[in-house]
């Protein structure tokens, strides 16, 4: 299917919508795909399924930079962050989920600025908000009191600090958005590393 959508895209430029659907499509089914061979039927063990999982999320990401589309985008951003979750071993440390899911907010955040779609931009910044607080609530044993942690907060605040700030730059107005991104992301490092101290 996702051939498909490249094919599409590739020799019908007027048909670009449908084979970015296409390609969104695919990426979905591979991403189930993925999950019933592993966790599912149990055909590869969890480090394997999660190693698959990754591979589809930068295919995903890759053909959401070639061909600019926004569905990819997106399912590129959720396929990534959640589909993880679906293997056993994906929560076994925290601290590695984090570290990926930093470098995936990375990606998103280029990605957002490549294809001039702000909205993939905040969509990437709430979702890793939802995925480090739900982190910090189911296991609060393995993250409380870590360095690491409180490093990858650090490096999820700065992030997000200079997504915010190259934003402003390129538009030379600082807008209502900007200024409520900006406030959640300081809000929410502060919250967050007042649950990892204490």
């Amino acid at each position: 299917v996702t051939l498909c959508g490249i094919a599409v895209s590739r020799k019908r430029p007027d048909m670009d919508d449908y084979g970015a659907s296409l390609i969104g499509l695919g990426m979905v089914l591979s991403y189930l795909s993925a999950y019933f061979t592993g966790s599912y039927y149990r055909l590869l063990p969890d480090t394997g399924t999660f190693i698959l999982l990754t591979c589809l999320t930068a295919l995903a990401y890759i053909l959401a930079v070639i061909f600019k589309t926004r569905v990819v985008a997106i399912v590129s951003l959720f396929g990534g962050v959640f589909a993880p979750l679906l293997t056993a071993g994906a929560m076994g440390s925290p601290i590695v989920y984090l570290s990926y899911v930093l470098i995936l907010v990375a990606a998103m955040l280029h990605l957002s600025r490549r294809i001039a779609w702000p909205l993939l931009g905040t969509t990437t910044m709430f979702i890793s908000f939802l995925v480090i607080e739900a982190v910090i609530f189911f296991m609060p044993s393995q993250i409380a009191g870590s360095a690491r942690a409180a490093l990858l907060l650090h490096l999820f605040f700065y992030t997000f600090l200079i997504y915010n700030l190259l934003a402003v730059v390129k538009r030379s107005i600082l807008d209502r958005l900007t200024i409520v991104l900006a406030s959640s992301n300081i809000f929410f490092f502060l919250f967050t590393m007042n649950q990892i101290v204490i």
